[in-house]
């Protein structure tokens, strides 16, 4: 890893950081007015469910989004999802993780009653260095922004090494990240509790199965073990506009990255605004925080942020689903940015 001295004091670091957390929110503060039109609308669309919030595809289990519905029994529905997550995590002497990761998702459910859902997720992914390094340098100087010392490295390239507080490093060489894989395959069961009231529950529980071959490489796996995520979401419905609230906590079948030592359980608060734009168009403003995924290592002693913008939109048996995704507060423990599109499907 190169050795960078950072040419900032910790006055201008500082000032820097607020600038850039106050410029962020503000740009999404000035999205979310420019498309939130009064309008009534009666339905639920649901929160956007965008599960990269780790700096690695398989690192750890990722958090479902869910909220209480109530479906015909027997349905079927079928969603696919495409992300495109650019990840610039940068600390001296600790840690360099640069890559972009294309994902596609295949979400298959199946309503055994009205209330309860049973579904697989099956992830594939492409991890490479991207193109996005040199476009995201130019958004940020263009705005007067930092880019946390990513210009002081080559562009599009895979990188990555973590070392610890102990001393223990564990690095992948580039060629043995890079190309198409298949991620860790995920049961969902869920539960909906919902009455004739406007603030209803549903409770969820996500086993996820090791049998990505990327496991043998981050050797977060021992014995096939497999994580287990609780979680537990109310769905507060109003004339023009849901609040969504879900809490997780996740149980880590192995807690260790080669000989860096990750939590064993991990809690997740995460809140969705849905605003009512038309009877078939709503806007969401999504945030989630992760508790800290290792002691050892800075950075990630601390928790994640990250807020998400998008819209869903429905047409007959289908909806659309984009937004943007952005890491903040902490930058340098979570993707820098990433693209996201969905289609769901009600098949039966």
């Amino acid at each position: 890893m190169e050795k960078i001295k950072v040419p900032h004091p910790p006055e201008r670091e500082l000032y820097i950081y607020l600038q850039e957390a106050l410029t962020k929110g503000f740009l999404f503060f000035i999205i979310t007015v420019l498309f939130t039109i009064n309008i009534k609308a009666d339905e639920v669309f649901g929160p956007i469910n965008y599960h990269i919030s780790s700096p690695v595809r398989g690192l750890k289990n990722e958090l479902f989004k869910i909220y209480p519905q109530q479906v015909e029994k027997g349905s079927i529905f079928f969603e696919t999802s495409y992300s495109w997550i650019n990840i610039w995590n940068y600390k001296k002497d600790f840690f360099l993780i640069d890559m972009e990761v294309l994902s596609v998702d295949y979400f298959i459910s199946h309503a055994i009653s009205q209330k309860e859902l049973v579904s697989v997720n099956i992830p594939v992914y492409y991890i490479s260095g991207g193109h996005l390094d040199s476009a995201i340098e130019k958004f940020h100087n263009s705005l007067g922004l930092t880019n946390a010392n990513r210009e002081q490295f080559s562009r599009n390239k895979v990188n990555y090494e973590i070392k610890d507080t102990k001393g223990n490093i564990f690095s992948i060489p580039s060629e043995k990240l890079e190309g198409y894989d298949m991620g860790n395959l995920n049961l969902i069961y869920q539960k909906s509790m919902c009455d004739n009231s406007n603030l209803t529950k549903a409770f969820g529980i996500n086993f996820k199965i090791p049998v990505s071959p990327m496991n043998e490489v981050f050797e977060t796996i021992e014995k096939k073990k497999t994580d287990l995520t609780l979680s537990y979401s109310w769905t507060l419905k109003k004339k023009k506009e849901n609040h969504h609230l879900q809490i997780a906590n996740t149980i880590f079948g192995k807690n260790s990255l080669g000989d860096i030592k990750i939590e064993r359980t991990n809690a997740t608060v995460f809140y969705a605004y849905e605003k009512k734009v038309r009877k078939n168009f709503h806007v969401l403003y999504q945030f989630q925080i992760d508790e800290k995924i290792s002691k050892y290592v800075p950075e990630f002693d601390k928790p994640t942020h990250i807020m998400n913008f998008g819209f869903k939109y429905k047409e007959k048996n289908r909806v659309y689903t984009f937004s943007i995704i952005e890491n903040m507060i902490v930058h340098d423990n979570s993707p820098d940015i990433g693209f996201f599109f969905g289609v769901k499907h009600k098949l039966k």
